[in-house]
């Protein structure tokens, strides 16, 4: 079980050091630059602000949405159950899985701060999408351990449990509906 929590650990790594690179680029961004950034936009300080609220909303919302809805324990095994292609994961490949899709979601957190800043040249709303993003990835990292600690319990893979496989029909099948279309074929009613 210990390899398994072990996994989450690359794809957190990685976009910490990532968010890290970006705040430190974006805190060093002349002042000037900025300024210029907020009085060359198309639209008044209202819409600018309105959309840095909508911006944020759809942010939280989909933090809330995989922090509840993707990366719990529920949700992994109703879809190992109903999905062949997760049922056939091992429970290593299933952490991986889970550990870079939810650091991708925090990525894009991360980038809905950029183009925030590009947009309107409020520094402070950037701030927001990070400290979005930190708590994101506090509250994710949690969850996928939860994850861990339930896969640890689980079997490797789960087997086939249709037992009916799909084959082809033979090339002199015709449907019922054409058997009395084609040609040289008597039909059986007659």
């Amino acid at each position: 079980m210990r390899e398994l929590l072990h996994r989450r650990l690359p794809p957190f790594a990685t976009i910490a050091v990532l968010a890290g690179l970006v705040t430190l680029a974006v805190f060093r961004l002349p002042e000037s630059f900025i300024s210029q950034l907020e009085n060359s936009g198309s639209f008044s300080l209202t819409e600018r602000g309105w959309a840095f609220r909508l911006l944020a909303a759809f942010a939280i919302l989909q933090a809330v949405y995989v922090g509840y809805g993707v990366l719990r324990p529920e949700h992994v095994k109703s879809a190992r159950e109903k999905d062949p292609k997760v049922a056939k994961l091992t429970r290593a490949g299933l952490m991986s899985g889970l550990s870079w899709n939810a650091s991708a979601v925090i990525f894009l957190t991360i980038v809905y701060g950029i183009a925030m800043l590009g947009f309107t040249g409020f520094r402070a709303g950037f701030w927001f999408f990070i400290a979005l993003a930190i708590l994101q990835a506090a509250w994710y990292f949690r969850e996928i351990g939860q994850v861990g600690r339930w896969l640890g319990f689980q079997p490797e893979t789960i087997a086939d449990t249709s037992g009916a496989s799909w084959e082809p029909d033979p090339m002199t099948y015709s449907p019922p509906l054409t058997r009395g279309l084609v040609a040289g074929e008597r039909s059986s009613s007659r």
